[in-house]
């Protein structure tokens, strides 16, 4: 069926030109584009030592507040789906990306799509030195491996990927790479070539493979020339070395399917929930099983394939579901609570899961992307994270019955994964707002609604996320990477924190006396090989959650919680210690900005091509073709030139 890309905002263009970029940004990006042009610089200094080389010209950047405003863009014109953090555009040389809430995933993709640029530029240099054809590129494992490895860190989500597809046997090495042409494991597999060839050979071969560049066209033989091992020769030392690197850890780790009840397996099932309304027992979650992202349940009684219960992609009010980034809630009554993209901006959908039918709507003027809503315990209330038109992301409370939003946070960290406690006086949730943030770390924090205090509840640096409070509030349960794979986690309190604030009469949850860190007890529940995903509490006992097993992402189930923790043998504190204060993002300094000035249209070619045919009856034909847009492709013009005259009298009487 046909489909169109949607212009929904008007935006209001301005331009910030520095010494090598010139970043195009919106009124309200004012912030995220001084601080992600120096990200910007800060990545050119980095890339001009490691590729030996300078960009001629300066760099267009375009900055994007939101993935809805970036599906917006037309600098290409395909459509752009969910998950996509940004791109690089060959024609022009543009580089566009969305700010997502995380400043430091935002330096990472900026740091990320650079090498891009730096690469193409390079190329074309060494194939224009020795009179060759411009235009050629190395294969995409190559690309986005070398911008992962130069961009960021091997961490525990790349571990989970590359894992996964060693032990289920679907690696395919470089010698069938197309075989995952465009997927996170493409990319993952090519970062871990690009840093074998580094450790093995040396990191500059990696640099002599674009400088031989010119040498074949086949970068199997490329590879050949340049560390003496061709494609099939490469993987038989590379895919050893992963599988000794990764068989082993089946001594200490499980796989998720082994140890863990199955709910629920297909390609992609995520996000689930727990309810326990009207005497009934039923998860619901996130999929795509007919190929539309939409909501299922699963009646935990009667075990049948899971009922849809609301479509998604199919309309107005349910455009988008983001599979990735929202996530569902159930309240205590049966009212079901989900983000769908509707419009211009998301937009909070109540369903009564008695009558399966959606009873409440809330699109707020302020907001553009909303985060995984939560139910406060007697249904009054609900928080989620969400940003705003400057991307801003933070914590906010709507009260159902006033319908007031309140604003909880308002800063440029991370704020997601927000849970109410029992009694409401509470919420934990995930941030990058503490001590590691700047390196990608996220913990978890306490927030007390009456006085706005926060505190640490997790510190260190690593990565704990979907924080979920028992029905006592004596339990959390989340996940983390801090002993490697992310898996599940519970923290005892020992108390409730409803009892503990009664007792004490204290105020402010920065009393320690409140959350006390010597008593604190964390303890890894699970140990699984991959990863688990979004635990929520399904009783007394039990655990609903998300794996990643087999390149695919199901719903599992865990029981025997308690025991599971009191038997554990990975056990963790909090050392307050290492707190220090909270991690501020520099922005591009005044000496570096030459000028910010509104955006004015600058065309430039996108095609120009001649034709020439000759005919046997109408004898020779000539003409050309020529297409022109600006620099943020919102104005395209296209020119056709044809001329079947036969000689130049009769050419210019055409004209007169």
């Amino acid at each position: 069926f046909g489909r169109n890309k949607v212009q929904y905002t008007d935006f209001e263009w301005h331009i910030l030109q520095t010494e090598h970029f010139k970043t195009y940004y919106d009124q309200d990006a004012k912030e995220i584009a001084e601080i992600g042009t120096n990200y910007a610089e800060e990545s050119y200094k980095e890339h001009q030592q490691k590729f030996k080389h300078s960009l001629i010209d300066t760099v267009p950047l375009i900055f994007y507040t939101s993935p809805l405003h970036f599906k917006q863009t037309n600098t290409t014109p395909g459509f752009i789906p969910d998950g996509v953090g940004g791109f690089f555009e060959f024609i022009k040389g543009r580089v566009v990306i969305p700010f997502e809430g995380s400043l430091a995933q935002f330096r990472h993709v900026i740091k990320h799509e650079l090498v891009h640029v730096f690469m193409m530029s390079k190329i074309n240099n060494v194939l224009k030195t020795h009179r060759k054809t411009l235009g050629g590129a190395p294969p995409l494992w190559f690309t986005e491996g070398l911008a992962e490895y130069w961009s960021t860190k091997w961490d525990t989500q790349a571990d989970m990927v590359l894992k996964d597809a060693v032990l289920t046997g679907y690696l395919p090495g470089l010698d069938n790479w197309e075989r995952i042409y465009g997927t996170p494991l493409m990319y993952k597999m090519g970062q871990k070539a690009v840093e074998f060839i580094a450790e093995n050979f040396g990191e500059d071969k990696v640099l002599q493979l674009m400088d031989n560049f010119w040498m074949d066209e086949n970068f199997s033989n490329l590879m050949k020339i340049t560390i003496g091992l061709d494609y099939a020769q490469f993987d038989k030392e590379f895919l050893y070395g992963l599988e000794k690197k990764y068989y082993p850890e089946y001594k200490d780790h499980d796989n998720p399917s082994q140890v863990s009840q199955n709910l629920y397996s297909a390609p992609f099932a995520h996000k689930p929930t727990y309810s326990n309304a009207n005497g009934k027992r039923e998860i619901y979650f996130i999929g795509n099983r007919t190929g539309f992202t939409s909501i299922y349940k699963i009646d935990l009684r009667k075990r049948e394939d899971p009922e849809l219960v609301i479509g998604g992609e199919s309309s107005d009010e349910y455009e988008q579901f983001h599979f990735f980034r929202t996530g569902i809630d159930v309240s205590s009554s049966g009212k079901l609570a989900f983000i769908t993209q509707k419009g211009n901006a998301d937009a909070l959908h109540i369903l009564n899961t008695s009558t399966n039918e959606v009873i409440s709507d809330y699109s707020f003027p302020d907001i553009v992307s909303i985060g995984s809503p939560s139910w406060s315990r007697d249904g009054s209330k609900i928080v989620f994270p969400a940003s705003d038109f400057g991307g801003i992301k933070d914590l906010y409370i709507l009260d159902i019955a006033t319908n007031d939003l309140k604003r909880l946070t308002n800063d440029y960290y991370d704020d997601r994964d927000p849970d109410f406690s029992p009694d409401g006086k509470y919420i934990v949730f995930s941030s990058d707002r503490t001590t590691f943030g700047n390196k990608k770390a996220y913990h978890l924090l306490l927030y007390e609604i009456q006085t706005g205090d926060i505190k640490y509840i997790t510190l260190g640096e690593h990565i704990d996320h979907s924080p979920n409070f028992s029905e006592d509030g004596r339990k959390i349960i989340f996940t983390s990477d801090v002993n490697g794979p992310q898996n599940i986690w519970m923290i005892d309190l020992k108390k409730s924190i409803t009892s503990e604030m009664s007792e004490s009469g204290a105020n402010s949850i920065e009393d320690n006396s409140i959350l006390n860190y010597d008593e604190l007890v964390m303890r890894q529940i699970t140990n699984f090989i991959t990863a688990a995903y979004d635990p929520k509490w399904s009783g007394k006992d039990r655990v609903v959650f998300s794996t990643f097993e087999k390149g695919a992402i199901n719903i599992k189930m865990l029981s025997q919680i308690q025991e599971r923790f009191d038997s554990s043998k990975f056990i963790r504190k909090t050392d307050i210690k290492l707190k220090t204060e909270n991690w501020s993002a520099a922005k591009i300094i005044s000496h570096t900005m030459k000028n910010t000035v509104p955006y004015k249209k600058d065309f430039s070619f996108d095609i120009a091509t001649t034709a020439l045919t000759v005919d046997p009856v109408f004898g020779a034909n000539t003409g050309g073709i020529i297409s022109l847009s600006d620099l943020l492709g919102n104005e395209k013009y296209y020119f056709l030139v044809f001329n079947n005259s036969n000689g130049d009298e009769e050419f210019w009487k055409r004209f007169r």
